[in-house]
This record gives C-alpha cells, structure tokens and sequence, in this order.
C-alpha cells in the first residue's frame, strides 16, 4: 500500500469513531460536526484521494461516503436564503416558503418524505437556522454566485 492509501485509511477510521461516537450520544450531533466531515472528504479530494474508502473490519466491510447537506427549499425548489429550522423534526425550509404555504394551507405538516412529525407547521415551532444560512452562502462563495444583499433605508431602520 502506498502512503496515500494508509492516509485514506486512517482518515476513514477517523470519520468511523466520529459516528461510532455519534450512536453512543443518542445521536445528537450538531451540523458542525456533519460541516467538518464534509470538509474533510473535501480536503481529500482536493488531494486526488478517492471520496469513499473501502474498510475491511473482521468479516465486516464498510464504506464511507460524502453526506450531502439539502440546501434547497422543499417548498420553493429553490435556494434558500433564509433557513428556518422546525423545532420539532429538525427539517429546514425557506422563511418565504413556509410563510406562503401557511397562508394558503394552515394546517400544512412537514414535507420531507417519512418525516414522523404528524403536527401541523406554526411559525413559532420555527427558528432562524444561521449555521445553515452561513453554509449556504460559503457555498455560493465558493461557486462565484453573489447574493443580494437587502437595502436598508431610514424608514426600515427606524419603523416599528
């Protein structure tokens, strides 16, 4: 094996006691964790070094592969640019298309296939997501995509 490869290896042996942590913990991570995954399978690939990494653990073999982050409202099809983050099922949606879909369907529930959410959506089950927000535009960044920025006028700063 070359040196590339036992850096692959070690790399997803790595990431495996990462998860492995992660299940003891109830499963409770934050995106931090998930961010600093993926950019390490980033970093690797940046090198030339293949995404995934086949492990050979007793009579157990296993695979890792790159997780991908949903930036796209379920609502809107679209980009989002101000994530919200349903308190309850953790799913995420863009503030213009939750706040659309409520207007038009009250009684909405979440939209992500097999959600086990059965209660209907409300505003105040919703939280800016601001990790999400800032991925998303590090995203655009990286991509050469420019985001417009709001204008604030005297009347939007100072009205109540």
């Amino acid at each position: 094996m070359t040196h590339a490869s036992f850096r692959v290896v070690d790399q997803a042996l790595a990431n495996l006691q990462k998860v492995d942590a992660y299940v003891k913990n109830g499963m409770e991570t934050t995106t931090e964790t998930v961010l600093d995954l993926l950019e390490t399978d980033k970093d690797e690939s940046e090198e030339n070094v293949e995404h995934s990494a086949d492990i050979s653990i007793g009579d157990q073999d296993m695979v890792m592969t790159q997780q991908e982050i949903v930036t796209k409202c379920p609502f809107l099809q679209k980009e989002m640019t101000e994530p919200m983050q349903n308190k309850i099922c953790k799913h995420n949606y863009d503030r213009e298309g939750v706040t659309n879909m409520l207007k038009v369907r009250p009684n909405s529930r979440c939209p992500i296939l097999g959600c086990g959410n059965t209660q209907p959506l409300k505003m105040s089950n919703l939280e800016e997501n601001m990790e999400l927000k800032r991925y998303i535009e590090k995203k655009g960044r990286q991509a050469g995509i420019k985001r417009p920025r709001k204008k604030f006028t005297s009347d939007t700063l100072f009205s109540p």
